[in-house]
């Protein structure tokens, strides 16, 4: 992006992708996250208590983990990306760059990965989704293109957990117009069983 743009990824995104789109309070740094008022902090669930989780530095993958925004501002992209570029009445990018977006890369296995995006259908029509997780946060979107509509679900617990699967699909059911689903007994309504500890003996004298 750089050699072809000449400006770095940091202000490249910034000027071509959140300020038109109105996501003025997303940040793409760790240091401008730390200092953010209100900001979300991720934990991990324990029998103990909330472990609270020490953030991960993203900076050096900023492209693929440092976007950090909030759901207000991941709703103008959601825009972005059903309204096809358009936020409110300003267009932001061309149409044809969102559609690439959802084109099916002619090297993935069964042609089932677009840009970014995970390519399925959801009870008969086209889905485009995207999961994300890192230490203490965990982000999915989902997208459903033919009704320019679509689903954000935004995590601060950290672990194997499928809420954001399980509300992303209960939302999906809802835009289909789907019969309900109990999708929390679906996946179990628990949560994995933590790993056994090991015992230490103790030796006779």
């Amino acid at each position: 992006l750089e050699n072809i743009s000449g400006a770095s990824w940091y202000d490249w995104i910034y000027d071509v992708i959140l300020e038109p789109a109105g996501m003025k309070s997303s940040v793409t740094t760790l240091s401008a996250f730390r200092t953010t008022e209100n900001r979300a902090r991720g934990y991990f669930p324990a029998d103990t208590g909330r472990i609270p989780m020490a953030l991960r530095n993203t900076d050096p993958v900023a492209p693929a983990a440092g976007l950090y925004a909030h759901l207000n501002d991941m709703l103008r992209y959601l825009q972005l990306l059903t309204n096809g570029g358009v936020v409110g009445d300003r267009r932001v990018v061309q149409a044809a760059a969102v559609q690439a977006l959802f084109a099916a890369a002619a090297d993935a296995p069964n042609r089932r990965y677009g840009l970014g995006l995970n390519l399925s259908d959801w009870r008969g029509r086209a889905l485009a989704y995207h999961p994300g997780v890192v230490d203490g946060f965990g982000a999915r979107i989902s997208l459903l293109p033919g009704l320019s509509a679509g689903v954000i679900v935004l995590s601060n617990m950290s672990g194997p957990t499928p809420t954001a699967q399980i509300v992303s699909q209960t939302v999906l059911d809802c835009l289909v117009g789907y019969p309900r689903v109990d999708w929390v007994a679906a996946f179990g309504n628990v949560r994995p069983p933590p790993k056994p500890k090991p015992q230490i003996g103790r030796a006779h004298v």
